[in-house]
């Protein structure tokens, strides 16, 4: 007879501990994958910059007569920390201004990591934590050039890798999953739908802005073109020099579009003690050589062009506003009221550009002081916008454009409701002008009819048959 296999004690043990351990080689499994993501994703971006900074300096040291390539390292060092918000310093220079181009394509390759390597929020967590620990030990390798304090170190680069992690989360995410839970518990269904289009209203601000700074700069590139070639000729750069250096200056390239912004809206664009440009003032003395001040703007000559050109977000935020209003997935107020209990519709989209506003102030005010900073100790202590001088400007065109927009659309809608009224009464009046007429009609052949009857009964009418002749 067949006997069956006998459990050993060993067997026992295994399966006894096999459940209890299964979490905790799950949550080291996570953390692990974490960890070889912020390394994957950092070797990949310091691999993009060490090439270009390589091939940049080996075409300056090409036109200098020198080799700079002892010093390739330490320069890659010091643009990855730049890029992550941190300060460098040299003997005579201290430089603050982020590199905006730099961290937007770390985010992107952090965030293109994440998405491939999907893991838990203890992993995630774990991601974010080992990228800190990686650029604090890049400073570390150069902390002689570092500017900036240790909490800076520390809380700029996490920044970065949490918006990178915020950015892949998707619909299908627990984290996703879990907020919607819980704005589904607290919050009633219209209270989210005017959060949601308080968001789409905010982004559609957000891109038209970057639009508008993105054709301002363009527009600036082409009138400074040659003031930026006198400027490369007195550096005495060679060709190759020029080209990598202006192909290097567009790592600075999201800074130049706030500036660009700034200028169209009103603000004051500053170099330091050294320079002044806004639609007004054009003055500068003494600027440092450095090509990319080359296209900075001349003011604007006459009156109505600059109440032109600050009328142009004003209008474009009008219309953004309108379409919300107006578009049939929104708000679809373009539609026929007959009484005042219908105007209570309009009452929703100021909670929505309410919403849009809370969320744009916050973003302009990271913005402003991410694209600038510092590019030397005394005269250039400050270079770009002020934040303070700033937001009136930023926030103008939100307020006014996204007022005059409902107001708009509450005037349209009252005008409409007026002529609707007019017409309804007007047909009123002559449905009852022509139902009168009707009732006198029917009334007077109601009385012929009468008086015929009448005149019969007094004088009968007899039909006599025709008498044969032959009787």
């Amino acid at each position: 007879m067949p006997q069956g296999r006998t459990i050993s004690s060993q067997d026992y043990t295994a399966d006894t501990t096999t459940p209890s351990a299964a979490p905790a080689r799950s949550h080291m499994r996570s953390i692990v994958y974490g960890m070889l993501s912020a390394v994957i994703a950092f070797f990949l971006f310091a691999l993009f910059v060490f090439l270009t900074s390589a091939l940049f300096l080996l075409i300056a040291g090409m036109d200098a007569g020198t080799d700079l390539s002892d010093i390739s390292s330490s320069f890659t060092a010091m643009i990855i920390v730049l890029s992550q918000g941190i300060a460098i310093k040299t003997d005579t220079l201290v430089l603050s201004i982020i590199p905006l181009g730099l961290s937007a394509i770390c985010i992107s390759v952090f965030r293109r990591v994440l998405l491939r390597r999907a893991n838990t929020l203890i992993g995630n967590i774990a991601s974010i934590v080992t990228w800190t620990a990686i650029i604090a030990l890049v400073a570390l390798y150069i902390r002689s050039s570092i500017a900036s304090p240790l909490w800076a170190v520390l809380l700029y680069p996490t920044c970065i890798a949490l918006i990178a992690y915020l950015w892949s989360r998707s619909k299908e995410s627990p984290e996703y999953t879990w907020c919607s839970t819980q704005l589904k518990r607290y919050l009633s269904a219209t209270t989210r739908r005017t959060i949601a289009l308080g968001l789409r209203t905010a982004c559609r601000i957000l891109w038209i802005y970057a639009l508008i700074g993105i054709v301002t700069l363009i527009m600036w590139i082409a009138l400074g073109y040659q003031s930026m070639l006198k400027v490369f000729s007195m550096t005495h750069m060679g060709i190759g020099s020029q080209i990598m250096t202006s192909i290097f200056t567009l790592a600075w390239l999201p800074n130049l579009i706030i500036w660009a912004l700034g200028w169209v809206l009103g603000a004051t664009i500053s170099i330091g003690t050294l320079g002044q440009f806004n639609l007004w003032i054009g003055q500068s003395s003494h600027l440092p050589p450095i090509p990319i001040f080359g296209v900075l703007p001349e003011p604007v000559s006459t009156q109505i062009a600059q109440r032109a050109i600050l009328l142009v977000p004003i209008v474009c935020v009008i219309q953004l506003g309108l379409y919300s209003l107006y578009s049939p997935r929104e708000y679809r107020l373009l539609k026929k009221r007959r009484t005042l209990t219908s105007f209570i519709d309009f009452l929703y989209p100021i909670g929505s550009f309410i919403t849009s506003i809370i969320i744009v102030i916050p973003v302009v005010m990271l913005l402003i002081p991410a694209s600038s900073g510092a590019l030397g100790h005394k005269n250039l202590a400050h270079v770009g916008l002020s934040i303070g001088a700033s937001m009136n400007t930023f926030g103008r065109p939100l307020q006014w454009g996204l007022m005059v927009a409902w107001l708009l659309a509450l005037m349209i809608a009252l005008l409409q409701a007026a002529f609707t009224y007019i017409t309804d009464r007007k047909h009123t009046a002559t449905d009852a002008s022509e139902n009168t007429a009707t009732t006198d009609d029917n009334d007077e052949t109601e009385n012929s009819d009468l008086g015929d009857e009448d005149a019969s009964e007094i004088f009968p009418i007899h039909n006599h048959p025709r008498e044969d002749n032959n009787e």
